[in-house]
């Protein structure tokens, strides 16, 4: 049996030392910066697709970006927390307080322990399907779907996620080592945002799991996972660079944040820097043409992945 890394470099004729990289842009649909450094970072040397969180407030302008931009790699992310403190979405399925996705307020809860404590599984199902569904009536092609502060990924609502990737026929992606994963999905982001460390799940039990995806046509299951390191003012350059030197063989999904100024700094006054910082970095000449000096490194899109294996 074999994994979708080795399928691809069979396919792309590389070798095993190869470190595949999927560079992501999440959070697509978010404000109106987050759809500009999509628009202005996607195919320039680095960043090479990004997902959309469908109930946000801007999220109505990335469809209509991509009905133009044909190409442009995007995916849906599926959401079903609002962390911002005065900036907050809810879900599309309503802000029925009896579903559990919502709070006293009627938005998403904030962090992901409040999502996996009170969301009931057949409301997040419902809420996710109106998600992929709003995103598939526009018309626009979709190559993969994540999840937003991996919520969807926690193992309480794991399998809702891999039967709607089966059944509406998009590639999700999945973790080879959810306790990895895990550690990557919390970042080092400042007290915190709500990625807080979801409920771990047993290894032996996942790994049971992940042999019986590889066989699944419909899932693209990572070896490895990194995330914007989330640091101090200054700092989120040299650290992104230190992910790019340590790169492992093998597939990994480099989840980034970029966002352009101009709102992001009210929304998120406490790191909005974190954001803009990396905007800056991902259009560095300087840096793209670094990129290209990392040995054995080849970077692929998700609507690649899509085109080769599915």
């Amino acid at each position: 049996m074999n994994t979708i890394f080795e399928k691809i470099t069979q396919k792309l004729n590389l070798n095993n030392n190869t470190k595949l990289l999927v560079v992501h842009l999440d959070d697509v649909g978010m404000c109106h910066g987050a759809n500009k450094a999509f628009i202005d970072l996607c195919g320039i040397g680095f960043i090479n697709c990004g997902s959309l969180m469908p109930p946000c407030p801007w999220s109505s302008e990335t469809l209509e970006i991509c009905k133009s931009r044909k190409d442009l790699d995007i995916g849906i992310h599926l959401t079903l927390t609002s962390e911002y403190n005065f900036y907050k979405w809810r879900p599309i399925s309503g802000p029925n307080t009896n579903t559990g996705l919502v709070d006293s307020n009627g938005f998403f809860w904030s962090t992901v322990p409040e999502v996996e404590k009170n969301a009931s599984k057949d409301s997040v199902e419902k809420e996710l399907r109106l998600q992929i569904e709003l995103v598939l009536k526009s018309g626009i092609n979709i190559s993969h779907m994540d999840c937003h502060m991996a919520t969807a990924l926690a193992p309480k609502f794991q399998d809702i996620y891999l039967k709607l990737s089966k059944e509406y026929k998009i590639p999700g992606i999945f973790p080879r080592d959810y306790s990895a994963f895990n550690l990557s999905a919390q970042a080092n982001e400042i007290k915190n945002k709500g990625l807080n460390k979801t409920v771990d799940v047993q290894q032996n039990i996942h790994q049971q799991k992940v042999e019986n995806l590889e066989l699944n046509e419909n899932i693209v299951v990572f070896d490895h996972f990194a995330m914007s390191p989330f640091a101090k003012k200054d700092e989120n350059a040299k650290l992104i660079k230190d992910i790019m030197s340590n790169l492992n063989p093998g597939l990994t999904y480099l989840a980034l944040h970029p966002n352009a100024p101009g709102e992001i700094e009210i929304i998120d006054p406490e790191q909005w820097h974190i954001r803009t910082e990396e905007y800056s970095l991902f259009k560095d000449k300087e840096f793209l043409n670094w990129t290209k000096s990392i040995e054995n490194l080849h970077c692929i899109s998700m609507r690649e992945i899509k085109s080769l294996i599915f």
